[in-house]
């Protein structure tokens, strides 16, 4: 796994995105991905995107309205919300739904890959 440059959260959160990092030395797109796994001898399996980082966008657009810009711990409240969301039957279900459209439109906060070492 890895994050998605392509991600809504992202777009949505410009320099405040939390994957912004010095860990990450590289973030890659689906595609960039894609690219480096084929240069590298890698035969793609699956790759699929999911989740967003609801809590960070909510605060962002409603710190817009009144303060200035600046980087927020959503972390506590994206781990209560995963509790809620993994303890309603209802809720799972949204997340599903959520995550399918995000892997269809290659949006997702993640990018999950399983590829294969080519035989040369």
């Amino acid at each position: 796994t890895t994050p998605n440059f392509d991600s809504v959260s992202r777009y949505a959160l410009g320099g405040h995105w939390r994957a912004i990092v010095r860990e990450h030395l590289c973030l890659f797109s689906g595609y960039t991905l894609r690219r480096c796994l084929d240069a590298a001898g890698f035969r793609l399996v699956r790759l699929l995107t999911k989740n967003v980082d609801l809590p960070a966008i909510l605060e962002r657009c409603r710190r817009r309205r009144s303060e200035p810009a600046r980087s927020v711990d959503t972390f506590p409240v994206t781990r209560a919300l995963r509790g809620t969301i993994e303890g309603s039957l209802m809720l799972r279900g949204l997340k599903l739904t959520a995550n399918t459209v995000l892997g269809l439109t290659g949006v997702g906060e993640t990018i999950e890959v399983l590829a294969v070492r080519q035989e040369p």
